[in-house]
């Protein structure tokens, strides 16, 4: 990250950064009911910031499943033809009834490495101008995740589009809770 020689600037850009979050986490974080609507939902803390952790209270139909997603997207500047990102701490809850899907827009392929004792890869070839990875089942820990790949033209920008789905499930009463720790959520994506 560049510094601002000039404070002004660099309050006009934390200014930025802040509101852009705040909206990013709002609009990102969706609640997507399995079978019947949810009734109602909250999130706290009202206006967060990068690190915080999000809290989500909300009610729906006993027993009835929630889905939640979080999705963010991040362009990466290929060099030599290839990119690469890494998320690092990515916190996988409890449970697997999870997902995650990454697609690389402008891409020839995409390799998804996941480190837990070992690094394991998942591959796909694009299809057109994105190449996709999906995985089910990602068993609960706190992973490094690295995305790589060739670029589509050269020293091209890749975009990244990463989407986490967690499902839970409502209590007898209806009530559900989750809690998402955004210190993974890169600040370079707050746009």
């Amino acid at each position: 990250m560049i510094k601002s020689a000039h404070p002004h600037k660099r309050l006009k850009e934390h200014l930025f950064i802040t509101v852009s979050f705040s909206v990013l986490i709002l609009a990102l974080l969706t609640i997507l009911p399995a079978a019947a609507a949810v009734d109602s939902w909250e999130i706290s803390p009202e206006n967060p910031t990068l690190g915080d952790t999000l809290r989500i209270k909300g009610s729906a139909s006993p027993e009835e499943e929630v889905e939640i997603q979080v999705s963010f997207e991040k362009d990466v500047q290929a060099s030599g033809g290839e990119y690469e990102y890494i998320l690092e701490d990515v916190k996988i809850p409890d449970g697997f009834n999870n997902r995650f899907t990454v697609q690389a827009s402008d891409a020839r392929n995409l390799n998804v490495r996941v480190k837990m004792l070992i690094w394991i890869t998942k591959s796909s070839e694009a299809s057109g101008n994105i190449a996709t990875v999906t995985q089910s089942s990602v068993p609960p820990g706190t992973y490094q995740i690295k995305m790589d790949g060739d670029a589509k033209n050269g020293d091209s920008t890749v975009n990244l589009k990463i989407t986490a789905v967690q499902r839970i499930k409502a209590d007898s009463g209806g009530d559900f809770s989750y809690s998402y720790n955004t210190k993974a959520v890169p600040r370079e994506t707050l746009r």
